[in-house]
């Protein structure tokens, strides 16, 4: 026997031994897998709870709810509201009397109104009546301007004689025509005096002259026409 052959033979049989310790491994592995998945599946089993039964739920009979007799404070009854014109009409009533018992020829005093006149007032009514112009808001450029300060505008002011009129005749006074003209500038800080006169009645429409004066003088002046409720309208 020659070295070659018998080299050749060795390595067969270290191929055959690797073969078979290999195909016992796999068998080996094979066997414990299934076994432990047996195991898996039978603690899972043990695991499980058992289901509850429930019973079928049963309604229990509405009790009847008796109610209780009313207490003192129940039983009494309210007073009944006193038939009679609202505040409001009174008022009204009362204004109308007044403008009766006038005198033709003879003018009727409004009650005067005094409005000071703040930045925010100034500021604000510009804003409201979309007036932007920087004077009316901002005081360093109405100073570049040539003015002490910023001022109101003729909206604002307009506002405010509509306010002087129908705080006195009340909310269901038409405004019929509002008459201004602008004067001293009403600056920030100062105050305006609001005055005004029923010049003359006829056929239930007022013409009220109104003056609007401040420290410089008279800032608005001019004339309302109004149209009082008729009595008897509601």
């Amino acid at each position: 026997m020659t070295w070659a052959s018998s080299a050749k033979r060795r390595m067969l049989r270290r191929r055959v031994q690797r073969r078979s310790s290999l195909a016992a491994s796999r068998s080996a592995a094979r066997s414990g897998t299934a076994g432990l998945s047996s195991a898996v599946r039978n603690r899972a089993a043990a695991r499980q709870e058992p289901q509850l039964i429930t019973s079928p739920r049963v309604k229990e009979p509405s009790a009847r709810i008796t109610p209780e007799a009313p207490t003192a404070t129940q039983r009494r009854r309210v007073a009944p509201r006193a038939k009679g014109p609202k505040p409001g009409r009174q008022a009204q009533a009362g204004r109308q009397a007044k403008l009766n018992l006038t005198a033709p020829g003879e003018a009727y005093e409004l009650p005067p109104l005094d409005l000071p006149v703040t930045p925010t007032v100034i500021i604000a009514g510009a804003i409201a009546s979309r007036d932007f112009q920087d004077v009316h808001h901002d005081r360093d450029l109405a100073v570049q301007r040539g003015s002490k300060d910023i001022f109101m505008n003729i909206l604002t002011t307009n506002g405010y004689v509509g306010r002087f009129v129908t705080d006195w005749a009340g909310p269901e006074a038409l405004l019929r025509c509002v008459d201004i003209r602008l004067g001293a500038p009403n600056y920030a800080g100062d105050t305006m005096k609001m005055t005004g006169r029923v010049k003359e009645k006829r056929d239930g429409v007022l013409t009220i002259e109104i003056v609007g004066a401040n420290s410089l003088g008279n800032h608005v002046t001019g004339a309302v026409t109004l149209e009082l409720p008729r009595e008897g309208s509601a």
